[in-house]
């Protein structure tokens, strides 16, 4: 093999092993979305516990994270139980018992499209991601993780950094907070635990790279 071959070769397995956490998380932030986008079923809900056993190999030194996984593998999971409650966590349609339904826009400007909304679809747009194609607003949560799971596919570092820090972990925690206030069921606040703790890892492991 030729020097510049085996310089070749080291190249792609140092590149490799900068992205193994984002590929790694890719599928997790997919199904995550997924759980925000539409009421449960039972292949998602088994996908995710599936994920969550996997992680659980992987969580020493993370006692947020491994808080969150043992929760979401201890809690009743009835797929059809949790179907209304979607309805009223996700999508605001009771008042005084459902939150402001997840959209980023509602959370930091207080109205729907609003500069945060402009601000999300440029960066999809930028990144050659279209989504939000069943008349749900942009910058609602399950598309944005869905956005991060590409981003992860593609090892975009810079760019995950940048949207997970300017978007995500600023207004996503209030949308739990306020669907904990209301008692959500526990699937749902210990998915959000988990979703809280990935985005927080996610963004300090991005970070420490860069040092």
């Amino acid at each position: 093999m030729k020097e510049d071959e085996i310089e070749e070769d080291e190249m792609d397995a140092e590149d490799a092993e900068e992205l193994g956490i984002h590929q790694g998380l890719a599928s997790t932030y997919s199904l995550l979305g997924e759980l925000y986008l539409h009421p449960p079923s039972k292949e998602v809900v088994d996908a995710l516990t599936d994920t969550a056993e996997a992680l659980a190999e992987s969580t020493d030194g993370f006692p947020r994270l491994r808080e969150a996984v043992d929760t979401l593998l201890d809690v009743d999971a009835d797929v059809e139980e949790l179907r209304p409650e979607y309805t009223r966590v996700f999508q605001g349609l009771t008042q005084g018992e459902s939150p402001p339904p997840p959209y980023e826009s509602l959370y930091r400007d207080g109205t729907v499209n609003g500069p945060s909304s402009v601000e999300v679809e440029r960066k999809y747009m930028e990144a050659g991601v279209e989504l939000a194609r069943e008349d749900t607003l942009v910058d609602h949560a399950g598309y944005e993780l869905q956005f991060v799971s590409v981003l992860c596919r593609r090892g975009e570092a810079g760019q995950l950094e940048s949207f997970l820090g300017e978007h995500l972990l600023e207004w996503l925690p209030e949308f739990h907070a306020a669907a904990r206030d209301r008692d959500a069921a526990m699937y749902y606040q210990a998915v959000f635990e988990l979703v809280e703790a990935v985005l927080e890892l996610h963004a300090e492991a991005i970070a420490e790279e860069e040092i």
